[in-house]
This record gives structure tokens, sequence and C-alpha cells, in this order.
């Protein structure tokens, strides 16, 4: 019987250990829940932030894309704008050089009237200036003032008459230069 109560003892004695390691083995399994159940809030909190920052990437993506063609647009109207500025700035160089050569020089006269002098005409004597003043009227007709020295009247009214059909300024200071040449 000793051994009967020995071996009872043993179980009352395991199964009490059973016992405590059940209690001990439902913490921790109840803990373990805990902490998956966390961990799949985690994940699922991890995915949706995720998806928001995928989403915020094709955003910005899409807003670079758009940024560079404006950019390309602003480059390429740069580029039309400053090919623009060479060509008015190569135009009036060579406008400056002509007038120079030319000896072409722009003077403001009385009222409205614009006066037109030329040197470079007489090669005896370079510094010689040569002119005439115009203005336009009220009509917008040109009309000549004077010019120094006289030149013959049928041709200047000539020109005069021919620029205000044209409107072609250029023309008419060459032509006058030309009479003004002739002249000597």
């Amino acid at each position: 019987m000793e051994e009967v109560d020995a071996t009872l003892q043993a179980l009352r004695t395991t199964d009490q250990q059973l016992e405590e390691s059940r209690a001990l083995n439902d913490a921790i399994k109840q803990q373990q829940r805990k902490e998956i159940q966390q961990a799949h809030q985690q994940v699922e909190g991890y995915q949706r932030q995720l998806t928001s920052l995928q989403q915020q990437l094709v955003h910005y993506q899409d807003e670079e894309i758009q940024s560079q063609e404006k950019l390309e647009t602003l480059r390429q109207e740069h580029e039309l704008l400053r090919q623009k500025v060479e060509h008015n700035l190569q135009d009036l160089t060579q406008g400056v050089t002509l007038y120079s050569k030319l000896g072409l020089e722009f003077q403001k006269a009385d009222g409205d009237s614009m006066k037109f002098i030329f040197t470079q005409i007489d090669q005896s004597n370079p510094q010689r200036q040569f002119y005439f003043v115009m203005f336009v009227d009220d009509r917008n007709i040109y009309q000549l003032v004077e010019t120094s020295p006289a030149l013959p009247t049928s041709q200047v009214t000539q020109l005069l008459q021919t620029l205000n059909e044209t409107n072609d300024i250029s023309a008419f200071v060459c032509r006058m230069r030309c009479l003004f040449v002739k002249s000597l």
C-alpha cells in the first residue's frame, strides 16, 4: 500500500503540476494570441500606409511628369525667345554698322518732325552734312519740310508719293541718300 500511496501521491503531484502548467500554458497562449492580434493589426496598418504611400507616389509621379512637360515647354519658349533676341540683336548690330558706314543719324526736329542727317557722301569732305526733315501729318501722310542742300522738287515729290503709297521708310531714306550723292 505504500507503493500505491506513493504512486497516488506522485499522480496528485503530477496532476497539480499539470494544472499549474495548464494555467501557465493558457496564460502564454492568451499572451501569444494578443501578440498575434497586435501583429495582424500592425500588418494591416502597414498595408494601409503602403497603399496610401503608393497612391501618393503615383500622384507625385504624375506631378513630376507634368512639371517636366511644363519645364520642357518653358525651355522651348525660352530658346525661341533667345533666338528672337539674338536675331534682333544681329539686326540692330547690322543696322548700326550700316548707319555708321552710311553716316546716317536721326535727330528730333521742331514739333513732331524728324531730321535725317547723312555724312560720308562728299568724298572730299566726309563730315559734311546732308539732311532732310519730315513728319507725318494728321492723315498719316509723310510731309517733307526741307532738304539741305536743296534737291530737285520733282524727284523729291515722286519719292514722297512712293513713300506714302508703300510706307517703306527704309527705301525712301536710301533713295534720298542717292539723290544727295547725285547732287554733288
